[in-house]
């Protein structure tokens, strides 16, 4: 979560109780004050964080927190800090293995894998009697071969 809504969330850890429900009269005191919204606004902001399982509305009496505001983490980092290899992580089977910096990389297992699937297409499609050239079918078969990657992927989250 972040920008407005982790601000929002922020403020509300700082206010300090006997209990772990926070009054709504300290919380409207806080929050519109800090953002200079109105108590309908602050409601609205509220039922969202509600919604998004970040604290719990008890009645009348006020709020808990069930997930606190934990700030992220910059890395900052020199260029005499990136070594010239790092572990990366696949994005197929999330094995780390060791390699260049590249977004969306894949293990050579994986990228064999790949390989072995793209080839099998290419030929299925010369045995069917396709006359393009090897590079047209071995795009194609990327190509098809991606997409029912990521339709798997879809429909396995």
């Amino acid at each position: 979560m972040k920008g407005l809504y982790s601000l929002f969330l922020k403020r509300l850890s700082e206010i300090k109780t006997k209990s772990e429900i926070i009054p709504f009269p300290l919380i409207f005191e806080k929050l519109c004050r800090n953002f200079s919204v109105t108590k309908q606004d602050c409601w609205e902001i509220l039922f969202l964080l509600r919604d998004t399982g970040f604290i719990e509305i008890h009645g009348t009496k006020g709020i808990k927190l069930i997930r606190k505001y934990e700030p992220q983490k910059e890395a900052k980092l020199n260029a005499r800090d990136i070594p010239n290899t790092c572990i990366n992580e696949c994005e197929n089977c999330h094995k780390d293995f060791e390699a260049k910096v590249k977004i969306g990389e894949t293990c050579d297992c994986c990228n064999k894998e790949f390989m072995k699937n793209v080839d099998e297409k290419v030929k299925k499609a010369k045995e069917a009697g396709s006359h393009s050239p090897d590079w047209v079918l071995k795009l194609n078969a990327a190509i098809e071969e991606t997409r029912s990657k990521r339709k798997r992927a879809k429909k396995s989250d």
